[in-house]
């Protein structure tokens, strides 16, 4: 079992349909931290709509770093995925290929 950690800055449309790509694979949690103010309560509702998705406001522009120690002290599984939100999932079988590896 693994989760999905996502940092992003202010970009809904590519995190949203990165989701929907995570989506049509696997349903594993998904944890999001943003940081750039501009997600509105119907911007995280759409996320968190699409299932299993915990999303984590940060102060103001405290960076990637920052972004990423939080969502690793949020992790409850075994492993882990961290990304960004410019990434989309194409490969026929997801993130399995790479937990094979």
């Amino acid at each position: 079992m693994y989760e999905i950690l996502i940092c992003t800055f202010g970009r809904f449309a590519l995190l949203e349909q990165f989701i929907k790509t995570i989506r049509a694979k696997c349903d594993h949690k998904i944890r999001i931290a943003e940081d750039s103010g501009r997600y509105t309560e119907a911007n995280v509702a759409a996320l968190r709509s699409l299932g299993n998705v915990e999303f984590y406001q940060m102060p103001h522009d405290v960076g990637i770093g920052c972004k990423r120690n939080y969502l690793l002290s949020k992790v409850e599984t075994p492993y882990f995925i961290l990304t960004d939100e410019d990434h989309l999932l194409i490969h026929p079988d997801g993130f399995q290929p790479m937990l094979d590896a």
